[in-house]
């Protein structure tokens, strides 16, 4: 399909898959329908996952009296929270609870869906050094480690990375693959690719049967549906509930086609799909030409028409994105410019942490385009409806001096009326 004609049918698709009918029925104590009721009806929080990553929220990043707290409760729903191993628990038996049960409370006292990104990963961020130099203890730490951080963490965190990029786990090609060569890789190896990435979903499992388990790659060609065909159990059955996409696009823009074809090729799995890890760069490098994402240039600074540049290509491509029925979730990688990479990638501006163009825009569509504020009037029989999208809602009904409030899930598959008592 031809990008304009992806364009085109975005709308429609939006309609038909993140929105349905609300009806909604205002009676009398009794029971009886009361007509003329004036019924607001007003969004409160999506049903989607629109996320951003949380690394450093009150590290130093938060330094401006709560803004980047506040910008990011504007926006979002979902929260991607850091786990990676040598950095969450860089001396051994010295976690960083403390400072995830602060940003867990937040979230909580908010209703943000949370993620712990990076369970088990193999770059030197997440294979700690005091790990021991036997493959065969090295494996048993990491049962240990998916174990107790999934089980502590029970309820509070909905989804967990739990496998992080095992396509290319050795990084054979890699310009990075220096950072490859710690204990955890060295127990992949001994485990093998795909034995090594399977063991850990029965653990977590266990740990947590009702959240959300993802493999999570920067690869979306062949390769990786490979290897997501292979994340099966003894019955075939996948062991994943969501397959996680990164879309890094520090070095070129995806396109609308790329993208729908993504979305196309991993529905197949019949599971949800959530972009992981998405980045788009408002600045160029100091000879002009896009920098590759792997690489830090302290010169690669935003610019005005990087910006502008930023938020188009950051619209479009939620657009589509939102509009294809197998995707659950998309989070932007980094809150602040110069967080990641040194790229200025972010929905901030470093230096006084004032919204870019890119967060404006995507605040127009989230909060905006794709939001359902509306009133409405009861018929003869107490009813009255209108197409929402799916979310949750504070309902306010009124007829003279009486009015209610009540609150209601709006979700796919619900006709029943929601009932408001005057």
């Amino acid at each position: 399909m031809k990008a304009e004609e992806i364009l085109a049918g975005a709308n429609d698709r939006i309609r038909r898959h993140r929105t349905g009918e609300l009806v909604v029925e205002v009676v009398d104590e009794r029971g009886d329908p009361l007509p003329q009721a004036q019924v607001e009806v007003r969004q409160t929080r999506h049903e989607y996952l629109f996320g951003c990553h949380l690394f450093r929220l009150g590290s130093g990043t938060d330094r401006d009296g709560g803004i980047c707290r506040r910008h990011f409760a504007e926006l979002c729903n979902y929260a991607s929270l850091g786990f990676a191993w040598a950095r969450f628990e860089p001396e051994r038996g010295k976690p960083k609870h403390e400072r995830m049960n602060e940003l867990l409370e937040w979230c909580g006292e908010r209703k943000v869906v949370c993620q712990g990104h990076l369970v088990m990963w193999n770059h030197d961020v997440s294979s700690p050094s005091w790990l021991p130099d036997d493959p065969a203890e090295v494996v048993k730490e990491c049962d240990a480690r998916v174990s107790d951080i999934v089980s502590r963490y029970r309820g509070r965190i909905r989804y967990w990375i739990l496998v992080n990029e095992a396509t290319d786990c050795f990084r054979v090609e890699s310009v990075d693959k220096a950072a490859y060569r710690g204990a955890v890789t060295r127990a992949w190896k001994h485990e093998g690719k795909v034995p090594f990435a399977r063991r850990f979903f029965p653990i977590a499992r266990k740990a947590d049967p009702a959240a959300g388990l993802l493999i999570n790659d920067y690869r979306v060609d062949r390769r990786y549906e490979e290897l997501v065909e292979q994340l099966v159990d003894g019955r075939g059955w996948p062991l994943y509930d969501a397959v996680g996409l990164q879309s890094h696009m520090h070095y070129r823009y995806w396109g609308v086609r790329k993208t729908w074809e993504v979305c196309e090729r991993f529905a197949r799995f019949n599971k949800p799909l959530h972009f992981t890890e998405n980045t788009q760069i408002s600045g160029r490098g100091r000879k002009g030409t896009e920098i590759q994402w792997t690489h830090r240039d302290p010169n690669w600074k935003t610019t005005k028409i990087g910006e502008v540049r930023q938020a188009t290509a950051a619209a479009e491509l939620y657009t589509v994105i939102f509009s294809h029925p197998a995707t659950q979730a998309i989070t932007w990688f980094d809150l602040v410019d110069y967080g990641w990479l040194g790229a200025p990638g972010g929905l901030l501006h470093a230096e006084d942490l004032s919204p870019k163009p890119v967060y404006e825009k995507l605040h127009g569509l989230i909060k905006g385009e794709w939001w359902t504020n509306a009133a409405a009037e009861t018929n003869g029989r107490g009813r009255c409806s209108m197409r929402a999208f799916y979310g949750d809602y504070a309902i306010t009904a009124r007829r003279g001096a009486a009015a209610a409030t009540v609150d209601h899930r709006h979700t796919k598959g619900k006709t029943e009326p929601v009932r408001v008592v005057l």
